[in-house]
């Protein structure tokens, strides 16, 4: 009650400074800065003049190596003069004096140009020279502990890094500011932080050569989930996914190993599967063992794919009913032997299946028409005796008969011969 009664004192009399004493007297945070009024055309004027003599002899110490005096007199140009064009050049140079031996101090210099002088030509520069001290503090030692020089750790490293994006989210050096920062969680076995990461270069830099890398880091850290031995089926599906986009979104670069996990993935999705029905097998659960053994055969080829095909062929034959569940879609193909059940005493039997294809099967076989749809029979050729070597083909005119050619040539005609001449006898003489 007393504590109660001291806040209500207090607040009281807080309230009552505050209505009583003007603005400028509280202290802060209740005091308001007093706004100045802006310079006149005139005193703008003597302001560019005063701040561009300032710079010079600030630039002029920095060329005779006083770079402690050139240092203060580039802070002074940026105090006294902060609506000056030589305000900015200042500023920058402060920032680059401390790049060397102090890069954090240097990128909180540089973040005070680019919120302050933003229309500055020196912005583009002050962003690449904040990712640069980004990049460095991934090797270097940027950070020091009473005085003694030492890397910095992940957050602050990554605070560098979304400086850069935020600065210039759509500037050159957003995508590969983003991919660093998936690459530091990657390292550090952070695979959510680094997934989520590695998503945002590619939903809003798809068109940066990063982007698909990006993708390919997030399928492989997908399936470093699956690999790891989890079950879980939206692990599956999310790896699955990611490197179905990794080959989809960007089938130029796809590498090998993009196309490979695939395969490797359905492996895993179908051992998970296997092994959940083989759970529910056991506890005598048939339909949901055998869903799951469905889920198996869709991935031909894998580790159980044959004996998943020997499970479901099993409990289809105690059971042929299983196979009527809306989850299972198994055809007779996949299966190695049909079912065997009693068919025809079921109440929707109408018959014997009708054959595959009912045109083929209702056509009769067309006659042979002639000797061109004849196929020839190949004359059998007599092989050749053990131990005998001859290239010659065996004499197959006996397979082959043909009639001797009866037609005889023509007959020229016969001239009949030249007969001697015959004489006729003398006749003898008569006796006397």
């Amino acid at each position: 009650m007393r504590n109660l009664s001291a806040r209500f004192v207090l607040l009281s009399g807080t309230a009552l400074l505050l209505n009583i004493l003007p603005a400028s007297a509280l202290p802060w945070p209740f005091s308001k800065k007093e706004s100045k009024p802006a310079p006149s055309a005139p005193e703008m004027q003597n302001q560019e003049a005063a701040a561009t003599a300032l710079l010079n002899q600030a630039e002029a110490e920095f060329q005779a190596g006083n770079y402690s005096a050139s240092l203060r007199l580039f802070k002074q140009v940026v105090a006294k003069y902060p609506l000056t064009q030589s305000a900015a050049t200042a500023q920058y140079n402060v920032a680059q004096s401390y790049e060397q031996r102090d890069p954090q101090r240097a990128y909180d210099e540089y973040q005070t140009l680019i919120d302050t002088y933003k229309a500055s030509k020196y912005f583009g520069p002050a962003i690449d020279s904040q990712f640069a001290i980004a990049q460095r503090s991934r090797t270097d030692k940027l950070g020091s502990f009473l005085g003694v020089k030492k890397k910095l750790n992940r957050e602050d490293t990554i605070k560098l890094f979304k400086g850069v994006v935020d600065n210039a989210p759509q500037g050159k050096h957003a995508a590969e500011a983003k991919f660093e920062v998936g690459k530091i969680h990657e390292e550090a076995k952070e695979r959510s932080e680094a997934i989520t990461s590695y998503q945002e270069v590619v939903d809003q830099y798809a068109k940066s050569p990063l982007a698909s890398q990006a993708q390919k880091k997030i399928a492989e850290l997908s399936f470093g989930k699956v690999e790891e031995g989890t079950k879980d089926a939206g692990a599956i599906k999310e790896s699955r996914d990611a490197a179905q986009q990794a080959v989809s979104l960007f089938p130029d670069s796809a590498t090998e190993e993009s196309r490979d996990l695939l395969p490797q993935i359905d492996e895993k999705d179908a051992d998970s599967a296997f092994g959940i029905a083989k759970f529910y097998e056991k506890g005598k659960n048939f339909k949901a063992a055998i869903i799951y053994y469905n889920n198996v055969l869709k991935f031909p080829g894998g580790t159980h794919f044959e004996e998943a095909k020997e499970r479901v062929n099993a409990l289809t034959m105690q059971d042929p009913t299983l196979l009527d569940q809306p989850n299972v879609k198994i055809s007779n193909k996949q299966l190695a032997i049909r079912a065997k059940a009693d068919v025809k005493g079921r109440p929707d039997y109408l018959g014997p299946p009708a054959p595959v294809d009912l045109d083929k099967a209702s056509k009769s076989p067309k006659m042979r028409r002639g000797p061109s749809e004849i196929i020839p029979i190949t004359p059998i050729e007599e092989p050749s005796l053990p131990g005998e070597k001859s290239n010659e083909k065996p004499d197959d005119s006996l397979l082959k008969p043909t009639m001797p050619d009866l037609t005889l040539p023509p007959v020229a005609p016969l001239a009949e011969p030249d007969l001697p001449e015959t004489k006729e006898p003398e006749e003898a003489p008569k006796k006397q």
